[in-house]
């Protein structure tokens, strides 16, 4: 019943040690004699209980680790989830624990002896280090644990004479050191063992997955191909609507800050101007007047300097040109006879064969018969002999004997006949031959007539197209609605063709000053009569009908109001013109005219002219921009095959509309106006569409080469056209698994078409000669680097018959390029050519590598080392000794600064594109085909042509003149080619500008 807790804990100790000593004490049965002492009986005091209590307690605290514990109160309270610091902490230091902490801390809590440490981390240091002196191993151990020098650790530990002391934490170091070491042992037992069983099962798997793999890895291609054309088509889908998105609102945010800088620039500018302008004009003028002056002496004296050096360097380059390609054809004739002869000698080789085969089947049957008869002759003869010899004997009768002697002649007589057969069947063997010889003959001068005939063919196919395109032309030259019989009618004249300047002043719908009044008509009109088919007596028909109003004032109102519908007149440019507008294809006989290739861009330019001389000036500028995006956006969107035309004639359209901007920027620049608004528009419009030229001409080279670059290494490399040297190896272990057949996927035929397609679309669409030679020698730039690289990386490939194959494609990309006028464009295949000639070379001497060094004098030491070490020997050719190939060796000064393989062609960059000069415009085309369905743009031709009608009657009639004088434009349809026979030059009373 106490109420102390240390006393209750002793009874029931004391309690249970009773019992366990009763347990344990059993009644034995007294022995004999022996007498129960009373001190048996006696009850154990209390004092004895706590005494066997406290050794009890005392053997446990020996047998354990002694771990003090110190019951600490949280609050004075002891109320739950409360804590007060000041409390706590007073408790500590009144314990002791703080200080108990810190002299453990100071101190060296941890000892060990030196046997225990060493056998439980001898694995810290190498098998070496292992030594029979436990206190050397020791401090080794220790060393390497705790590093040496300056941060050797010496003060974490202590050596006794016994026992090693250490700091609180270092054993959980040491033990953490430990377990990564065993764990390192561990996992490199478990990885020798696991690599030596997954390398038998390895071994044992690779016979059996090489089978699976083929099939395996074609099903991945395939899959691995559709998920890349799947990904491809969602990101180009992405990133044409974002594009198009952010281009717009991109387009809104400038439309925005342009007009907001244009008015202020432009009122800043203005103010600025009108105060220095009557200080600054003189200066200005004879700023101006003098820059013209130098600029136009300049001009003239460079493009006469330029026609002297072209004139003289055309001379000497006529010369060389004349005098290599005599020794080309000479060499390239004497190459063709031969490869010809070989080609003709293996085939008559393989029918003489044929031949000979049946001749001697012929003669052994023959000789099988003349043996026959031979032996049927011997037995006759033995037995006429016996019969002889038995009429000797017998004494047979002369007529039985004259009857076997006629048996016998009848029997010689067969065999003569036999022998004669079998000389005829000789003779005639003989006569085969020489027929068969005779027939080669005739069949060689067959084939050399035959090739006769079908250059006649062909010239006589030139001549026919010739004719059909002048047919054509005479027939579009023919007025649609017939010619006029009325006498006092207009005379026929050039049409189509309509100035850039208006005679009227324009409207003030934009901020710029009052434009220069200039002529608007000049000279005779006369409307090309296709498709649109302004005649003369429709114009004059349609002035007095209901649909065009004869006052001039209603004319030029119809035509505000035309070019005031700013929306209409772009949903007609942008998706009549642009978007939707059927490409006239190159390949037509005849091929598209110049007006059925450029309508796009003369249209555009016709409305743009329109719009600056009534002052839409800010209308233009949007109408452009637009324009410019339709064009862009449609060109981008074709791929493969179907961007050729669209790429090309494109191209050449934007250009066209670059030369006029060209052209009015000149005139501008004639005019000496201070119309800052002009000048600002027409820098913006030659800049976007010199940027837009770019871009056009990057896109399209970008997926030309992406489709070329596809058939170089098939067409050129791996292709064999050249029959009776063709060769059968293959390095390639991919190409070994999964070729099906021996033929490339491309040939030579499908990589001239390509160059055919795109030469003839850029021939098609008049596209300049500079353009077209630039975009060929890049294309060839791209063949001629590729198919080198891959021919330098193949092993077990090169032969002198590759080399043959691989110089016959050659060939033919320079029969193109001569053929179209490019002799420059095959000197990008100079490294792939010397290449295939070193493979053709001898290399059995040192002369013949001295040789292969001066005839291949563009490839490096490097590559022609490496060349004849992947250079495959023939059977029947002598290896290549060691020392030629230490020779070779020793021209390689430095492999890592010589170039091995050439630069591979950027497939996303063309390089730098030189934009060609603008052509030369005399005129504004009005032309319209018939089946385009644009009302609005047909009515502004119309409209346009009209008033030059009207100005052309009233110039013939002498009524007046044009109230306004200035310079008008002399225009030109294209540069470089003829003019129509409707084109007429526009002459202004200020003069003629070009």
């Amino acid at each position: 019943n106490t109420s102390s807790d240390f006393l209750r804990d002793v009874l029931e100790t004391s309690v249970t040690v009773r019992e366990r000593d009763n347990a344990a004490i059993a009644p034995k049965p007294s022995g004999p004699g022996k007498r129960v002492g009373a001190a048996a009986a006696r009850k154990p005091t209390l004092g004895g209980i706590f005494k066997s209590s406290l050794i009890e307690l005392m053997t446990t605290i020996n047998s354990t680790d002694v771990h003090y514990i110190r019951c600490i109160k949280p609050n004075e309270a002891k109320e739950p989830w409360k804590f007060e610091g000041p409390m706590v902490l007073s408790q500590l230091r009144a314990c002791g624990v703080l200080e108990t902490v810190r002299i453990s801390c100071a101190g060296y809590p941890t000892r060990w002896t030196y046997e225990e440490f060493a056998l439980r981390y001898y694995m810290l240091i190498s098998s070496q280090q292992w030594t029979t002196e436990i206190r050397d191993m020791a401090n080794a151990i220790l060393s390497k644990a705790l590093g040496e020098g300056k941060n050797d650790g010496t003060d974490k530990y202590q050596l006794g004479l016994t026992k090693i002391f250490f700091r609180a934490g270092m054993l959980a170091f040491l033990e953490n050191l430990r377990s990564n070491r065993l764990n390192d042992a561990a996992i490199m037992i478990q990885k020798n063992l696991r690599a030596k069983y997954w390398r038998r099962r390895y071994l044992e798997a690779t016979d059996s997955v090489k089978a699976f793999q083929a099939l395996c890895r074609a099903f991945v291609a395939r899959e691995r191909t559709e998920e890349l054309r799947r990904q491809k088509g969602a990101t180009t889908i992405q990133r044409v609507w974002r594009g198009q998105k952010e281009r717009k609102n991109f387009l809104r945010i400038r439309n925005d800050l342009i007009i907001f800088e244009a008015t202020s620039k432009g009122y800043l500018l203005r103010k600025h101007l009108l105060d220095k302008r009557l200080g600054d004009a003189a200066r200005c003028i004879q700023r101006t007047w003098r820059s013209h002056n130098q600029l136009k002496n300049w001009r003239d004296y460079r493009r006469k300097v330029v026609i002297a050096q072209s004139l003289w360097r055309g001379k000497t380059d006529r010369k060389t040109y004349r005098k290599l390609r005599e020794d080309a054809r000479d060499l390239k004739q004497i190459s063709y006879r031969l490869e010809n002869k070989v080609v003709e000698l293996t085939q008559n080789l393989g029918t003489m064969r044929t031949e000979n085969r049946t001749l001697k089947g012929q003669v052994q049957n023959y000789e099988n018969q003349l043996k026959s008869w031979r032996e049927r002759h011997n037995a006759l003869e033995a037995r006429t002999n016996e019969l002889q010899r038995e009429a000797n004997q017998a004494g047979i009768n002369a007529a039985k004997l004259s009857a076997m002697e006629t048996d016998m002649q009848r029997l010689q007589a067969a065999f003569d006949e036999s022998t004669t057969n079998m000389r005829k069947l000789q003779d005639e063997e003989k006569a085969l031959r020489e027929n068969l010889r005779v027939t080669s003959q005739e069949l060689e001068t067959t084939r050399q007539s035959k090739t006769a005939s079908e250059g006649e063919k062909l010239s006589l196919r030139q001549q026919l197209a010739d004719m059909q395109d002048q047919l054509e032309l005479a027939k579009r030259a023919a007025p649609v609605n017939g010619e006029m019989t009325n006498g006092n009618a207009a005379p026929t004249q050039p049409s189509g063709l309509i100035n850039l300047v208006s005679s009227k002043k324009p409207k003030r719908r934009s901020a710029g000053p009052e434009q220069i009044p200039t002529e608007r008509f000049s000279g005779a009109f006369n409307p090309r009569p296709v498709s649109m088919a302004f005649g003369p007596t429709a114009h004059t028909s349609t002035l007095s009908g209901s649909t065009f109003n004869p006052g001039l004032e209603t004319v030029e109102m119809e035509l505000e109001n035309l070019l005031a519908d700013e929306d209409g007149l772009n949903d007609e440019v942008t998706m009549g013109l642009i978007r939707n507008l059927k490409i006239p294809a190159p390949g037509t006989t005849p091929p598209p005219t110049d007006k059925e290739v450029l309508f796009p861009a003369y249209l555009i330019n016709l409305v743009t002219s329109e719009m600056w001389n009534n002052g839409f000036v800010k209308e233009s500028e949007r109408f452009l921009a637009n324009v410019m995006q339709s064009i862009q956006q449609e060109v981008m969107q074709h791929d493969g095959d179907e961007a050729v035309n669209p790429g090309a004639f494109w191209l050449s359209n934007v250009h066209e509309m670059l030369s006029f901007v060209f052209l009015a920027e000149d005139w501008y620049e004639a005019q000496k106006t201070d119309n800052f608004e002009y000048d600002r528009l027409l820098e913006i419009v030659k800049h976007d569409l010199e940027s837009l030229e770019f871009n056009i001409y990057h896109t399209w080279m970008k997926v030309l080469k992406k489709k070329l670059h596809k058939m170089i290494v098939p067409a050129i490399i791996e292709s064999q056209s050249l029959p009776g040297f063709v060769t059968n190896e293959n390095n390639r272990f991919l190409g070994k698994l999964l070729q099906s057949s021996n033929a490339p996927a491309f040939s030579m035929d499908n990589l001239l078409s390509l160059l055919n397609n795109v030469y003839k679309a850029m021939k098609a669409y008049y596209l300049e000669d500079t353009i077209v030679t630039q975009t060929v020698t890049e294309l060839l730039r791209l063949v001629g680097v590729t198919a080198f690289n891959d021919l330098l990386m193949r092993r077990n490939f090169l032969s002198w018959k590759r080399g043959l194959q691989i110089n016959y494609n050659i060939t033919r990309i320079e029969e193109w390029c001569k053929s179209h006028d490019m002799p420059e464009g095959t000197l990008q295949l100079e490294h792939l050519m010397q290449a295939t000639k070193l493979l053709q070379l001898k290399k059995a001497t040192l002369n013949d590598i001295e040789i292969i060094q001066d005839i291949c004098w563009m490839l490096s030491p490097n590559q022609i080392q490496k060349l004849l070490n992947q250079y495959l020997v023939a059977d029947y050719e002598q290896p290549i000794n060691g020392e030629i190939m230490k020779a070779v060796a020793s021209r390689v000064t430095d492999p890592k600064s010589d170039v091995l393989l050439l630069q591979a062609v950027d497939m996303e960059d063309s390089g730098p594109y030189e934009i060609a000069e603008p052509r030369v415009i005399t005129a504004l085309e009005t032309y319209t085909p018939s089946w385009l369905q644009m009302p609005r743009l047909k009515r502004l031709a119309e409209i346009v042509s009209a008033q030059a009608v009207m100005q052309q009657q009233l110039d013939a009639s002498g009524m007046g003149k044009l109230e306004e004088e200035g310079h008008e434009w002399n225009v030109n349809g294209l540069n470089g080619h003829e003019n129509p026979p409707e084109t007429h030059e526009i002459m202004s009373e200020g003069g003629e500008f070009s």
